[in-house]
Formats: structure tokens, C-alpha cells, sequence
């Protein structure tokens, strides 16, 4: 008996002569071909071959009302470019020029009645396995065809997705790539407030008569696809309707709609490519919608710390000029407690007021009006102020405080904005102090070489772990989780100062030894538009902490 393969083979005998089918179609029966299919009328074939999609064809030549060389003719024209469909021709014709003529029309074989059972078996055998090699060629190259266009499509849905942030935007972008690839007309439809709302619509030819249903009955098909969870097709439409589902994480976001014209029919696979293409859209909804919540609570935050730091200026500043008058008023053989509860609000006062400077920092990067003013400002003169200014609070934590200058040139004066320098140095050497144990010591060290300014802060704490170092000048970092002693926002907008400079920061830091934070500033700069005080001021745009 033949393999499965072969007895699944569709095979039409035609033949003019009864007697002729019925040995042909006995003889086919007993080798094990199932699928036998016979014609007698010439003129039927045509039809049969479109109903019966035959794998192989018995072909006799002469036969009333048509011939065997016209029907090769034209199957030959009909037949898809690439088939391979085999015609055994059965003749009692057994010149030479028939044969040739029969082959030259697209017959694969000839053989000639009265035939020899076994070898008539054995060339149907053999052009079947050639049809089937040829089909199982043709699909794997289709496969490999229709698995290169869906990996091409869904790397250029990704990239639409991706490009924008905003769900309308990239779901127009996604209506335009559908209709390009299967639709003649495309429409997303999203659930809001349990109704279903056009977010995004693409056509042929741009705008027109829409063919897609609306109202209700586009709302019945969208439901019944949301609950079966994937595309399906709609055929009691004038044109084919394709309903994919959109559903995301938490549920039913929406569906994708598209019009099919019937010249575009649509593939099994076309469906499963839209069904994922509907899933990713899911997808790129809700990281639009993460995104639009990620800001609009971002903006909240910014405008409450605004107002807070507004609010809570002038009192702190009122606390720390008291205290600081209280403890130059107390006697020098006065009460200790006393002393250091003053000395303690002065500190506290201080530091928040830094924290205020930092919040209200963070606003005018937010309303566009943070700036540089540039002066003629002496490098000796920045870091001597430093030491002036925060000499005191190293005595306050009782750490060595050391600021030395390691550059062979005396000073230097360059066009800087000091009090935004100033503010860099503060950070930088506040933080050293916070997380620097009594009896320690911290170094605020500077050079001038190769027309830039570096300065570095050198501490003996216990340094930043090394996972901690990429994130050390994000905004609202802060070396141990829950620290009370700070908003994390210092080291951010030192960074974003010595940057708007020209400059660069870094830190170096083993754990348990210490760190030591770096920068440099340019010392020649060109600036733009003149402040009343004669100094130069700069606008910068810079990045807003996420």
C-alpha cells in the first residue's frame, strides 16, 4: 500500500471513454489513492479542476468538444505561478508529435494505451512525490516569508509604539500601519466610562465614507470579541469585519476594527499577527497612561514643594537670626544646656534653609528661570569664603575641616557665577560632614591647570557602596534608605550647576574608606547678554529630576 502522504492525493482522471474511467479509477483504488474525482465531458474539466483542486491529472488528448493540448493550455494559464501540478497524459496517439506537443503544452509524462498497469502506477507515484516535494518547499518558504514580514511588522510596530508616549499619537501612527498592511479602513475604539470612544481612525485613500458599522452594533461585535478574547472575522458584513480585542493588564481596554475589502482576504496568520499586534497596543496604552499619571503627579509634587519652600522661608530665617543673636548674647561662663538647645535650633535652622534653597532649586528649573550670573570672580577669593562660611559647622560636628590650595599659580580670576560656585562647594562639603564621624576630617582641596578650575572634597566616612555610585547625582538620592538629614537634592544640583559651567563632577568612594568627590569648571567661557550689575547672565535649560 502507498503512504498516507499519497493516499491523501487528490487525482482527476479524464477521459471520454467510460470504460477507460473505470479501469483507470479501479486501478488507482486498489494501489490505495482515496480521492479519485473522474470527468468524461471535456468541457467540465475546468470546473472540476477549481471545485476538486486536483493534485494530479489523468489526461486523455482526444476527446470530443475539447482537446487535451487546449486543456493544458489552459491550466497552464491558470494554474498559481510556481505550482507544480503534474498531468500524466493517457493516449492511444503515440506519434512523436503529439508527445512533443503534449510536453511542450506543460504535461510532465506520456504514456501510450494500451498501457502497462505498473508502470502507469508507477508514474503517478513518482509525479506525486514531486508535487509534494514542491508544496513542502513552497510552504517553508512561505513560512519563512510570512515569519520575516512578521518580525519586519511587529519591529515596525514597536518603533511607532515607542516613539511617542502619547496614546492618540501612536495609535494613529498604528491605524496608518494597519491599513497599509491588511485593511481598507482602520479604527481603535477604547472603553471609556463603559462606552466605546474613536481614539484613532486611518482609511485608503484618507478620508470617506466609513464602512465600518457604529452605534450599537459595532459596540454588540466589539463585546462578544472582548469575551472571546481574540480577532475574529465578521462576514455577514458588505465587507469582511475584523474585531481584535485591546486588553491590557487589568482588563478590556478597547478593540481594533478593520474593513477588508474581499480582494484582501485575510490569512489565519493575518489574524494572529493582528491579535498580537492589538496586544502590544495594550501595552503601549498603559505605558502611555503610566507616563501622563507619572507626570501629572510629578507636577503636583513640584508646585507643593514650591509652595512649601515659599511658605516656610521667611520664618526659618527669622529662627536663625534669633539663634544666632541668642548665642552671641549668652555670657561666656553661662548655662551649657542652654548653649547647645540654641546651637542645635541655629543648626537645624541652617540646614533647613539649605533644603528650602535646594526645593526652590528645583522650581525655577521647573518654570524655566534658573540662570548663571557671571562675574569676575577670584578662585582664592571662592574658596577662602568657603572656609569663612563653613568653618563653623565642621566645628558644630567636631571634624577637622582642611582647605588647601595645590595649585603652582597664586590665583586666578575667570567670569563664574561665585554664588552658584559657592552653593557647589557647600553641598559638597555639608554632605562630607553629615556622614563624617566626629573626630574625622574633611579636605576641600583646589588647582588651577590647563585653564580650568578643579576643585575635590575628600572625606573620611565610610564611603558610597559601589552599586550606589552610578545613582550618587540623581535627584533625591540619599546614601541610606529613610535618612532624616536630607531631600537628596544637593548633590543633583551641584551636578547641574558645575554642568551649566561647562564643567563635569564624579565621585570616587571604596566602602569603609572614604570618598572623594571631583569637578572641574572651565575658566574661559563666553556668555550671553549683560545683568545691571555689569556681570554676565546665562540662561540654562536643564533637566528636571524624574
Amino acid at each position: 500500500m502507498i503512504p498516507q502522504e499519497l493516499a491523501d492525493c487528490a487525482l482527476l482522471v479524464v477521459d471520454d471513454e467510460e470504460a477507460n474511467l473505470d479501469l483507470l479509477e479501479g486501478l488507482l483504488v486498489s494501489e490505495g489513492y482515496r480521492r479519485i474525482a473522474r470527468v468524461s465531458d471535456a468541457r467540465e474539466v475546468l470546473a472540476k479542476w477549481r471545485t476538486f483542486e486536483p493534485d494530479l491529472i489523468l489526461l486523455d488528448l482526444h476527446m470530443p468538444h475539447r482537446t487535451g493540448f487546449e486543456l493544458l493550455a489552459d491550466l497552464r494559464e491558470l494554474a498559481p505561478p510556481g505550482d507544480f501540478l503534474p498531468v500524466l497524459v493517457l493516449t492511444a496517439d503515440a506519434t512523436q508529435e503529439a508527445r512533443d506537443r503534449a510536453l511542450s503544452e506543460g504535461a510532465r509524462d506520456f504514456l501510450t494505451k494500451p498501457f502497462d498497469a505498473v508502470e502507469v502506477l508507477l508514474r503517478v507515484r513518482n509525479l506525486l512525490e514531486i508535487r509534494l516535494l514542491h508544496r513542502s518547499q513552497r510552504e517553508a518558504r512561505l513560512r519563512a516569508e510570512s515569519a520575516e514580514r512578521r518580525a519586519s511588522l511587529l519591529a515596525e510596530a514597536s518603533r511607532v509604539m515607542s516613539t511617542s508616549l502619547d496614546s492618540d499619537t501612536a495609535l494613529a501612527q498604528m491605524a496608518n500601519l494597519l491599513v497599509r498592511e491588511f485593511a481598507d479602513e482602520c479604527r481603535f475604539l477604547l472603553l471609556q466610562a463603559g462606552e466605546l470612544r474613536t481614539a484613532a481612525h486611518a482609511a485608503l485613500g484618507g478620508s470617506g465614507p466609513s464602512m465600518l458599522p457604529v452605534g450599537s452594533d459595532i459596540a454588540a461585535m466589539t463585546a462578544a470579541a472582548i469575551e472571546e478574547g481574540c480577532a475574529r472575522v465578521v462576514e455577514d458584513e458588505a465587507e469582511p469585519l475584523i474585531l481584535a480585542p485591546i486588553i491590557g493588564s487589568s482588563g478590556p481596554i478597547g478593540a481594533v476594527a478593520l474593513s477588508v475589502s474581499k480582494p484582501r482576504r485575510i490569512q489565519e496568520a493575518d489574524l494572529e499577527m493582528i491579535s498580537d499586534l492589538a496586544a502590544r497596543t495594550a501595552l503601549a496604552i498603559e505605558n502611555a497612561q503610566l507616563f501622563a499619571d507619572a507626570q501629572l503627579a510629578s507636577r503636583a509634587r513640584e508646585r507643593m514643594l514650591s509652595v512649601v519652600a515659599h511658605d516656610l522661608r521667611n520664618p526659618l530665617a527669622v529662627v536663625g537670626m534669633y539663634s544666632e543673636m541668642l548665642i552671641g548674647l549668652l555670657p561666656p561662663d553661662g548655662d551649657a544646656y542652654e548653649a547647645d538647645a540654641l546651637a542645635s535650633i541655629h543648626k537645624t535652622s541652617r540646614r533647613m534653609q539649605q533644603q528650602i534653597e535646594d526645593l526652590l532649586d528645583i522650581s525655577r528649573l521647573q518654570h524655566g528661570t534658573f540662570s548663571l550670573r557671571r562675574g569676575s570672580c577670584s578662585i582664592e577669593a571662592l574658596f577662602r569664603d568657603a572656609e569663612l562660611l563653613l568653618q563653623p559647622l565642621a566645628e558644630s560636628y567636631e571634624i577637622e575641616l582642611v582647605v588647601q590650595s595645590e595649585s603652582e599659580v597664586a590665583d586666578a580670576t575667570a567670569r563664574l557665577d561665585a554664588s552658584r560656585l559657592q552653593q557647589v562647594l557647600s553641598n559638597l562639603v555639608g554632605n562630607a560632614l553629615k556622614f563624617t564621624p566626629p573626630g574625622g576630617r574633611v579636605i576641600l582641596g583646589w588647582t588651577i591647570g590647563d585653564n580650568e578650575l578643579r576643585g575635590h572634597v575628600e572625606d573620611t566616612g565610610p564611603g558610597i557602596a559601589r552599586d550606589q555610585l552610578p545613582h550618587v547625582f540623581s535627584a533625591y538620592w540619599q546614601a541610606r534608605e529613610g535618612d532624616r538629614r536630607g531631600i537628596g537634592l544637593g548633590l543633583w544640583i551641584s551636578r547641574m550647576i558645575v554642568e551649566a559651567h561647562g564643567g563635569r563632577i564624579w565621585v570616587d568612594s571604596v566602602e569603609g574608606a572614604g570618598a572623594t568627590f571631583h569637578f572641574t569648571v572651565p575658566l574661559a567661557l563666553a556668555a550671553e547678554g549683560e545683568d545691571d550689575a555689569g556681570g554676565r547672565m546665562t540662561h540654562v535649560d536643564l533637566p528636571l529630576p524624574s
